[in-house]
């Protein structure tokens, strides 16, 4: 077949895997809810800050302690519902799509770990273990961890993260080989791998909760890497912060604020290059508090997800 027919080819899959995609948002930013006694909702943000709408009306109890929420294969939003004890399955635009899977030796979802071939990693709290699951939701494996099992990254080289009550332990993609990077983190809860540079929170619901700044062998780069600022009379400093994620292009950070003081709960944004904070984009309006967050690219990105790019679109960030 000539170059020129197959150019041809992939262009008109393209198209057409794009126009699927043409209802989403430009950019959103995906928002989960914690609270087990008042089912929640995904709130729906634009960068700007403006309130695009919410997945579920605080009545959907599956929605309620969204714990994670993570690009899947072919452009969809993974979803970990602690609560249903499910991951479930969602479109761009907040269509619901199944569950990706369900019941077995899944027992209180919290982070996911898409690997480039597919499978899903998803940390399985109440197990104490990290189950491997197909590209279907068939489930391969589980590996212990030695504690309980929170946030999850990885990297661009297929190395997974993953956060445990006080410490981050890095593994290969098989699992062959696990160690304890960063420890003494006086429980830690978010975790992020941008380029070559791990953030994780320390001091999480205490007084000196920050983020730090760490290179992928868990060496320190920055103690209190955001630290300092304040939002509405009240210090970043002691702030609870549940999640972290990125931008397309890795200038931005995202986090979720779930305060005591509701003037600070919700969804705040700070630049990568200096940890300055750059403000708040939304205060959180529905039941509970804000917890998983998630960076929803341009239509295009998630066009290369479907094709089965998703290597490529990590890589942005390396």
């Amino acid at each position: 077949m000539k170059a020129s027919r197959i150019a041809s080819m992939l262009v008109m899959v393209c198209v057409m895997v794009c126009a699927q995609f043409a209802s989403a948002a430009t950019v959103e930013i995906w928002v989960g809810n914690d609270d087990a006694f008042n089912p929640g909702r995904i709130e729906r943000i634009s960068t700007g800050g403006t309130f695009l709408g919410a997945i579920g009306d605080n009545s959907t109890a599956e929605l309620a302690r969204d714990l994670a929420l993570k690009l899947g294969g072919g452009g969809s939003i993974l979803v970990a519902s602690q609560v249903k004890g499910a991951v479930e399955q969602y479109s761009p635009n907040g269509t619901f799509l199944g569950d990706f899977i369900s019941g077995g030796a899944l027992n209180n979802p919290h982070g996911i770990v898409v690997l480039a071939n597919g499978e899903v990693l998803v940390a399985n709290a109440a197990g104490g273990n990290i189950n491997r699951y197909s590209s279907t939701g068939s489930h391969l494996n589980s590996y212990a961890t030695g504690g309980t099992p929170y946030r999850m990254t990885e990297d661009a080289s297929g190395n997974v993260y993953f956060s445990r009550l006080s410490d981050v332990r890095k593994a290969n993609a098989d699992f062959s080989s696990v160690s304890t990077i960063v420890s003494g983190l006086g429980q830690t809860a978010a975790i992020g791998v941008l380029g070559n540079a791990l953030y994780a929170t320390v001091g999480h619901d205490s007084a000196s909760a920050r983020i730090n700044k760490y290179d992928l062998d868990g060496n320190l780069i920055e103690d209190g890497w955001l630290t300092g600022e304040t939002i509405n009379g009240a210090a970043i400093a002691g702030m609870r912060i549940p999640d972290i994620d990125f931008n397309e292009d890795g200038t931005l950070m995202y986090l979720t604020f779930r305060s005591s003081n509701a003037a600070t709960r919700g969804l705040h944004v700070a630049r990568v290059s200096d940890g300055a904070y750059l403000g708040m984009l939304e205060a959180w309006s529905g039941g509970g508090v804000p917890d998983g967050v998630l960076y929803i690219p341009e239509p295009a990105s998630l066009a290369l997800l479907a094709l089965g790019g998703l290597v490529m679109l990590r890589r942005r960030h390396a």
